[in-house]
């Protein structure tokens, strides 16, 4: 399949909603992972028990959701086997993107770009920056990342003046299809025509935070 940014926008918007799962890259969570997290993760085992994780949808951590947008044909459909990219946020900032900066200086706010958490030379998070998307309700929000948050949240859009997003990169693998100023509609799963974006009437939203702490999902292995 092609590696484009419009395609990791894509399909990081159509996953709004869903749960967080670590560990998990866009796989439906099975009773034998929901096991598995249980014994692991015995301090929040009862988390990893919620009848929510028998259900056959699609889980993802963080860096697990930019290895499903890097595997899946389609914002419902199943990875397919083939992982280019690493799973973790350090590693995928290391190994897979080759134009990049520790600072946000000179953020290109190019839709596609990869954002992430740091701590020293560990990256604890990483989301996909998508810009502006018009949701499902029709509203319109700006300098948007998506991301799966954390087991409190699932997958969720913040913003990215958010402080704590302070250092980017970009997927050496995906074709740089995307620019400035592109919208990305939820209603679709399209990128919308420059004319049709041009007359959204849709209410702009400026996108804020949605926590005032990720340390849930501030994990080198996320």
């Amino acid at each position: 399949m092609p590696y484009t940014n419009s395609w990791l926008c894509i399909y990081a918007i159509g996953q709004l909603g869903r749960p967080y799962l670590m560990g998990s890259r866009g796989a439906a969570a099975r009773s034998t992972q929901k096991q598995l997290k249980q014994n692991n993760y015995t301090a929040t085992s009862s988390y990893y028990a919620n009848p929510n994780y028998n259900k056959s949808v699609k889980h993802h951590d963080c860096s697990g959701l930019v290895l499903a947008a890097m595997t899946c044909s389609s914002i419902n459909g199943s990875t397919n086997g083939k992982y280019p990219v690493a799973h973790g946020a350090t590693s995928q900032y290391n190994a897979n993107c080759k134009t990049k900066a520790n600072n946000m200086k000179n953020f290109p706010k190019i839709p596609g770009t990869l954002v992430f958490h740091s701590s020293g030379s560990t990256k604890t998070h990483v989301g996909i920056y998508v810009g502006t998307f018009i949701d499902k309700k029709g509203k319109k929000h700006t300098n948007a990342v998506i991301e799966a948050m954390g087991r409190n949240w699932g997958v969720v859009y913040s913003s990215v003046s958010n402080s704590k997003w302070n250092a980017w990169g970009q997927l050496s693998l995906c074709k740089k299809d995307t620019k400035v100023g592109d919208v990305f509609d939820a209603r679709t799963g399209a990128l919308v025509p420059p004319t049709a974006s041009a007359a959204q009437s849709s209410t702009t939203t400026t996108t804020t935070s949605t926590s005032t702490s990720t340390s849930t999902t501030s994990t080198s292995a996320d």
